[in-house]
């Protein structure tokens, strides 16, 4: 006699709900200055993301 499947009746179907944030260093060393809002400036060494907070050191 053979095993029947596992019955859909018996699968439970579940809700998962997360929420959360993260924090986010935004790091542009070498600017000659901050720009005034809606200007737009490169950034000469490019720009490095951390996530949490500020490192003790830059590498």
């Amino acid at each position: 006699m053979a095993i029947p499947h596992k019955s859909y009746a018996m699968e439970q179907h579940i809700d998962i709900l997360t929420a959360g944030f993260i924090v986010v260093d935004i790091i542009a060393a070498g600017l000659s200055k901050i720009p005034v809002p809606g200007k737009l400036i490169f950034a000469p060494l490019g720009i490095r993301l951390r996530i949490g907070t500020i490192p003790q050191t830059y590498r």
